[in-house]
C-alpha cells in the first residue's frame, strides 16, 4: 500500500496540492477525476518523484514496514511503480519491440544486458495485448489505440505492482477507450495489480473503478465507491453543473445525464 499523508506542492508559487491523505491500497482500479488545474496530474507526478513537494510524506507500506517512497533506489522504485502519460510520443524512432523492452530495465542485470528471458517476455506479452504482430513497426507510426496496447504491454513487461495513468484516454475514441479500460480491468484480475488513473470520463471510469478520488481546487472533495460519492451535489460541486444520475441497467451503477436546463 502507498499511504499519502498532508502533501502540499507548490509549483510557480501556486499551491497545486494542499494537504492531501490518502491510501492506494493493492489490487484495485482507483480513477482520480475533477476539473482542469484540480491537481490531479500533480499528484501523480508527486507519486512519482517527477515533481517535488514542500510537505508531507509519501510512503509503501509492505509487511507491516513502512518506507520513505523516494528513498528507494531507482530501479527498485521502477520495480515497483511504472508509469504511462498522456504524451506517447517518442523523440526517437523505437520499435515497438525496443518499447515493450524497455520495460525490463528494471530487471537487467550488473552489465546492463537483457537476456533471453526479457525477449521471451516481450513476445508474450505482445500475444497478450495483440501487438505481436507490431513488434518490428515504427512506435511513432502507430494508432493512438495501438501505442496505448504497446505502453500497456511495456508497463506490464516492467512486473510492477502498481501502474499510473495520466489521462491516456483523452484523444482515444469512444472503443478504444473502453478497449484500454478493459484490458486494464483484466490485469488487475489476472496479475492483481494496483491500477491508478487520470481521467475526465466520468462515466467510464464509474463502470470500471473499484473506488474514485475526486479532487477539486488541490483538496480531495471525496473519496469511495461511486455508489457512495457520485450525487448532484459532489459532482456540483466539482465541476460547478446541475446534472442528473441514473442507474445504469446493466451495471447497475451511476449514469450521469447531462440534461437541458429547462428540464432540471
Amino acid at each position: 500500500m502507498i499511504e499519502i499523508n498532508n502533501l502540499n506542492v507548490i509549483l510557480d508559487n501556486n499551491e497545486i496540492l494542499k494537504d492531501i491523505s490518502l491510501q492506494i491500497r493493492e489490487n484495485e482500479i482507483i480513477s482520480i477525476l475533477g476539473p482542469n488545474g484540480a491537481g490531479k496530474s500533480t499528484l501523480l507526478k508527486a507519486i512519482l518523484n517527477i515533481v517535488n513537494y514542500q510537505k508531507g510524506s509519501i510512503s509503501y507500506l509492505k509487511d507491516n514496514e513502512k518506507i520513505d517512497l523516494h528513498s528507494l533506489t531507482r530501479k527498485n522504485f521502477a520495480q515497483l511503480l511504472a508509469y504511462i502519460p498522456q504524451e506517447n510520443n517518442m523523440q526517437f524512432d523505437y520499435s515497438v519491440k525496443e518499447i515493450i523492452l524497455m520495460g525490463r530495465f528494471p530487471w537487467i542485470d550488473y552489465w546492463g544486458s537483457y537476456t533471453s528471458k526479457d525477449v521471451r517476455i516481450v513476445e508474450e506479452i505482445s500475444k497478450t495485448f495483440n501487438v505481436y504482430n507490431l513488434l518490428n513497426r515504427n512506435y511513432n507510426n502507430l494508432s493512438g489505440g495501438e501505442k496505448q496496447r504497446v505502453l500497456l504491454a511495456r508497463a506490464l513487461a516492467q512486473e510492477s505492482s502498481f501502474i499510473f495513468l495520466d489521462e491516456t484516454l483523452s484523444f482515444l475514441d469512444i472503443n478504444h477507450q473502453i478497449e484500454i479500460m478493459q484490458i486494464l480491468r483484466d490485469l488487475q484480475h489476472k496479475y492483481r495489480k494496483t491500477i491508478v488513473i487520470v481521467s475526465h470520463n466520468i462515466n467510464l471510469s464509474i463502470e470500471y473503478s473499484d473506488r474514485i478520488i475526486i479532487l477539486k481546487s488541490g483538496n480531495v472533495l471525496a473519496d469511495g465507491q461511486a455508489a457512495e460519492i457520485i450525487t448532484p451535489s459532489i459532482i456540483k460541486q466539482a465541476f460547478n453543473i446541475d446534472i442528473c444520475i441514473n442507474q445504469n441497467p446493466y451495471s447497475q451503477k451511476p449514469n450521469l445525464l447531462y440534461c437541458n436546463r429547462e428540464n432540471l
